[in-house]
C-alpha cells in the first residue's frame, strides 16, 4: 500500500482539495503543516521541486503542482469519468476552478495594498464572482447535480473543498441562490470519509472575517492551536524579544504602543486595523522585518500618542477589538 506525506501551509487553501481527495480515498496520509512566514519555510522552500507548496510524498518521492496532485489521485479513486473526453472535461472544470481562486484569493483576497485592494474588490465582487458561479450553477443543473457527467468526479471534490475559502473572500456564501451548487456541497460534504475528514481536521482561524464585536478591558489569553498568529510586534530591537511574543501562548492580550507593525501576510488584520484607525495615522509604511530570517516585510503604522488595543485569539475568530473608554488592563 502507497504512503502518503502531504506538505502545505497551516491553512485549508490549495491543500484542501488534496486533503478531501486522499480522505476520500480512504487512505491513511500525513497532514503536515507549515507557517506560511516562518524560518522553516523559508529554509525548506529551496528544496521543494517547483520552490511552492503543496507537495505530496507518495512512497518517499515529492511530487508538486496542485492539479497534478489532484489528477493523479483522481485517478487511483476513479474520479476521473467514463472516457478519455470525460477526462477532457473535467480536467478544464478544476483548471477553471483553480483560475477562480487564483483570482478571488491570491490576487484579491490576499492583496496587501488596501487602496489596490478596495479597486479589485469592486472587479471581483461584479465580475468574477458572479461569472463563475453561474457557469458552475449551469454545470451541476445540467449534470445531474455534479458539475460532470451525472457522476462524482474530483472536481465537486475540488469545488467543495476550496469553498470555503471563497466564502471568506466574497464575505458571504456563494452557494445562496444557487440550489445545484448547495446540493452538490450537500452531498459531498455527506460521504462518510469526507465527514470524518472535516470532523477531525484542525479548526482554522479566518482573520479577514473580523467581527466588530465588543470592546473588554480585561486580558484575554484564549489560544486556539493550528490558528494563524496574529499580534502587534512592539517596538523592540531585539529579535528574541519579538519571536517571544510570537508565541502561541503569548498571542492575547492589551498593548499600548505608538508604533504598529503587521506582516504583511496578515491581510485581514491589515486591512481592518487600516479601515478602523490608518487614518489617523502620522505614516504607514513597508518595512524590511526585523528578523531577517523570517524573510518578509511589515506594515508600520506611526501615531502620535500611544494606542491601546486588545487583541483574541479564540476558535474561528483572530483579530483585535478598538480600546475601550475605561482603557485596558496590561
Amino acid at each position: 500500500m502507497a504512503s502518503y506525506k502531504l506538505v502545505y501551509f497551516n491553512v485549508m487553501g490549495l491543500g484542501e482539495p488534496i486533503r478531501f481527495l486522499l480522505s476520500y480515498g480512504g487512505v491513511e496520509f500525513e497532514d503536515i503543516r507549515v507557517n506560511r512566514s516562518s524560518e522553516e519555510w523559508a529554509n525548506m522552500k529551496p528544496m521543494t521541486p517547483f520552490g511552492q507548496l503543496p507537495t505530496l510524498e507518495i512512497n518517499g518521492k515529492v511530487y508538486s503542482q496542485t492539479l497534478s496532485i489532484c489528477r493523479y489521485l483522481a485517478k487511483q479513486f476513479n474520479l476521473l469519468g467514463e472516457t478519455d473526453l470525460d477526462t477532457l472535461q473535467i480536467d478544464a472544470i478544476a483548471s477553471a476552478l483553480y483560475d477562480f481562486r487564483q483570482l478571488a484569493i491570491s490576487s484579491y483576497y490576499r492583496e496587501t495594498d488596501p487602496a489596490l485592494k478596495a479597486k479589485k474588490k469592486i472587479d471581483v465582487m461584479t465580475r468574477v464572482y458572479p461569472f463563475y458561479l453561474s457557469k458552475l450553477e449551469d454545470l451541476a443543473k445540467n449534470n445531474g447535480g455534479y458539475l460532470h457527467g451525472n457522476q462524482l468526479s474530483y472536481a465537486d471534490l475540488f469545488f467543495v473543498a476550496i469553498s470555503d475559502s471563497l466564502n471568506t473572500a466574497y464575505e458571504s456564501d456563494i452557494t445562496t441562490d444557487k440550489p445545484h451548487l448547495k446540493s452538490l456541497k450537500e452531498k459531498v460534504l455527506a460521504h462518510e470519509n469526507i465527514k470524518s475528514w472535516i470532523e477531525k481536521r484542525p479548526k482554522e482561524c479566518s482573520g479577514s472575517m473580523i467581527p466588530r464585536l465588543q470592546v473588554s478591558n480585561t486580558r484575554l489569553a484564549q489560544a486556539a492551536s493550528g490558528c494563524v498568529e496574529v499580534l502587534p510586534i512592539l517596538n523592540k530591537a531585539e529579535c528574541g524579544n519579538t519571536a517571544k511574543m510570537r508565541a502561541p501562548t503569548s498571542l492575547a492580550g492589551s498593548y499600548n504602543t505608538s508604533i504598529w507593525e503587521f506582516p504583511v501576510t496578515y491581510t485581514g488584520i491589515i486591512n481592518k486595523f487600516h479601515e478602523d484607525v490608518g487614518e489617523e495615522s502620522l505614516s504607514h509604511e513597508m518595512k524590511p522585518h526585523k528578523c531577517s530570517a523570517l524573510n518578509t516585510r511589515n506594515i508600520r503604522y506611526k501615531f502620535t500618542k500611544p494606542k491601546i488595543f486588545t487583541f483574541i485569539q479564540q476558535p474561528h475568530i483572530t483579530g483585535y477589538i478598538l480600546p475601550s473608554e475605561q482603557g485596558c488592563n496590561q
